[in-house]
């Protein structure tokens, strides 16, 4: 596989290290190849973990309406380390996160039980505490 082809692959969106090394070896590259590959990406700053996670958790949250646990559960399937989470889930507005919350609840609240409407925001990986308390509201 030409580093080319793989580049242009990584500039497309952010990566992680894993994604890209899952790729490689889908694509047959051999394990010395490909961690040659990832060193050579790594090195001209075309993937980066924490760069990756930053627009992770930017794009679950903003765009797919996620929570932070969702998107915790998702950058631990990219082996994130837990110092670029940390440091992406810190960057998510509070307000901003009670509102798409609030939007959840006021679209549904009126639609289903409690413990369904609860049951329901877990699953979109909201926090149990801040669902009761905002529910109690």
């Amino acid at each position: 596989m030409k580093l080319d082809s793989i580049s242009q692959w990584c500039v497309y969106r952010e990566r992680s290290i894993f994604e890209t090394r899952t790729y490689l070896t889908t694509k047959g590259v051999s394990k010395t190849d490909a961690e040659h590959i990832l060193k050579h990406l790594t090195h001209e700053n075309l993937i980066n973990d924490c760069r990756f996670a930053n627009a992770y958790v930017s794009g679950k949250i903003r765009i797919n309406k996620w929570g932070k646990q969702k998107v915790l559960a998702g950058l631990y399937k990219h082996h994130i380390a837990a110092e670029c989470i940390d440091l992406a889930l810190n960057q998510v507005e509070e307000n901003e996160y009670l509102k798409i919350l609030n939007t959840h609840i006021a679209s549904r609240k009126h639609q289903v039980s409690r413990e369904q409407l609860i049951r329901w925001l877990m699953g979109k990986g909201f926090e149990y505490q801040l669902i009761v308390s905002l529910i109690s509201k």
